[in-house]
């Protein structure tokens, strides 16, 4: 995942980053949920998830 444009001016500090992930409750009812995202906060960076621990 790439931040390129945060479009947040310095001065107001860290942008608030976040996304929308979608599927079904345990009703059946389609559900839509934010997940703050804060860690993802420097432009032009290229974040990756942790590698699984090596054995």
């Amino acid at each position: 995942m790439e931040l390129s444009d945060d479009e947040e001016p310095w001065i107001k500090g860290d942008a608030e980053i976040y996304t929308l992930v979608t599927g079904f409750g345990q009703d059946g009812k389609l559900r839509v949920d934010p997940v703050d995202m804060p860690y993802l906060d420097n432009e032009r960076t290229v974040y990756r998830p942790n590698p699984w621990p090596t054995r």
